[in-house]
């Protein structure tokens, strides 16, 4: 009954409502026509993708936000259809949209990104790194690092602007 109303319910429902009939086993045909229906309500700019929900006075109630919305899409479509394009544009926003000290506003935006983020992780972090970056500038090589498993350690190199020549990209 929720399919036949599907383009009735706000984008949160159609998500919750995708990853129902996922879970359900139901026809693909149907996860595509979810799918479809939510991503043609995707915000574009050059740099990211987000969804938003239309204006209901009363969404403060059950916590709707844009941040919460665009997480479960993020997490569902991961869900549903594994890696997407343009699924790092939705990292960039949400990452973009933390407000309070390095926190989204709200528990349940926490929530929801911390599930999406942890989605994309499975999705496209499967291997553990092994590959060597170069740096170069004027075809010559400044900075080379070896990255082998995860950590956390930042690698720096500084250079002042008299090593380089004036007037060249």
């Amino acid at each position: 009954q929720l399919y036949e109303k599907r383009q009735q319910i706000t984008i949160f429902g159609q998500t919750m409502l995708l990853r129902a009939i996922k879970q359900a086993g139901l026809a693909s045909g149907m996860q595509e026509e979810m799918a479809r229906i939510i991503l043609n309500n995707v915000k574009v700019t050059p740099t990211t993708w987000h969804f938003e929900e239309g204006s209901d006075e009363n969404g403060w109630w059950w916590y709707q936000s844009h941040v919460r919305t665009t997480a479960l899409v993020l997490s569902t479509l991961l869900e549903v259809q594994g890696q997407f394009p343009n699924s790092e544009k939705i990292v960039t926003w949400l990452m973009q949209e933390r407000k309070l000290r390095g926190r989204w506003r709200t528990t349940q935006e926490n929530i929801f990104v911390f599930e999406a983020l942890d989605s994309y992780f499975r999705a496209y972090e499967k291997e553990s790194p092994d590959f060597t970056a170069t740096v170069k500038v004027e075809n010559r090589e400044i900075l080379r690092e070896v990255f082998k498993g995860r950590e956390l350690k930042t690698r720096s190199q500084k250079f002042s602007l008299g090593e380089f020549k004036p007037g060249q990209k």
